[in-house]
């Protein structure tokens, strides 16, 4: 003798459940559950690497450098205060300052490139899967 089923059990978190309600008439019941697939990404420690931030590290490392440029531009003004201070410092003392923020600034100035990250992505993949249940 064949009983109706009641009530089909929840498919697993996450997945999508398709079934045949052929119970109504006394038959069996066929579920059908998808569980999709799963690919996550990871670039975080490559993107940092090249100079590419999220937005909560970007804001970190751009605070870091602003404080670090405004101690270095105090302490140059304070030098450059003292050297025009300083006895015996002439028109030739400004000329050769303007000369030294001018000129000299930029060719102390390093460029690094980096092209490809040396940290490779971290990859997650979780399969998915397919589930056929059948039901008296």
């Amino acid at each position: 003798m064949i009983q109706p089923v009641s009530a089909a059990p929840a498919p697993p978190d996450g997945a999508i459940s398709r079934s045949s309600h052929l119970s109504a008439r006394g038959l069996a019941e066929i579920q059908v559950t998808h569980t999709p697939p799963r690919l996550e990404i990871d670039t975080t420690a490559g993107r940092q690497e090249i100079g590419y931030f999220g937005p909560t590290s970007h804001a970190r490392e751009l605070t870091a450098h602003t404080l670090r440029g405004a101690e270095q531009a105090v302490a140059r003004t304070v030098a450059d205060g003292e050297r025009l201070a300083a006895p015996g410092a002439g028109p030739e003392t400004i000329a050769r300052l303007a000369f030294e923020h001018a000129v000299l600034s930029y060719r102390e100035q390093r460029i690094a490139m980096t092209f490809v990250p040396r940290t490779p992505p971290r990859i997650t993949y979780t399969p998915g899967g397919v589930g056929i249940d059948l039901v008296y």
